[in-house]
């Protein structure tokens, strides 16, 4: 299986057109997923793309077309959302529980003792 790579390239664009044309060169080939321009560079992302007819067919159209890196794109590890614990009270009888009321009323008072 074909790991996704990302590819940038050097490309002379000078004006507006070099770049129209730059991508739509890349964006003909097969496996590519996704195209960028940043500055003077051309960033193509894809599975399976064939850097050298992609270069040469950019260097037959625009002109002096340098690869800068390959690399392989690294997925990020999905992360789990956290599972909140719940407890469930397990009832062990089938009859309805007890529910006990106490109610603390003060002691009455009483006179003090006459001795």
């Amino acid at each position: 299986m074909a790991t996704k790579q990302k590819i940038e390239m050097k490309i002379p664009m000078g004006h507006r057109n070099g770049q129209r044309k730059a991508m739509v060169i890349a964006a003909e080939k097969d496996g590519i997923d996704s195209i960028a321009v940043d500055g003077d560079k051309l960033v193509v992302t894809g599975v399976g793309v064939d850097l050298v007819k992609l270069v040469k067919s950019l260097r037959k159209k625009i002109g002096c077309t340098q690869i800068v890196a390959v690399s392989e794109v690294k997925k990020d590890k999905e992360e789990k959302p956290p599972t909140i614990p719940f407890c469930i009270r397990m009832s062990y009888s089938h009859l309805p529980a007890r529910l006990y009321a106490y109610v603390d009323a003060p002691a009455p008072r009483y006179p003090a003792p006459s001795w």
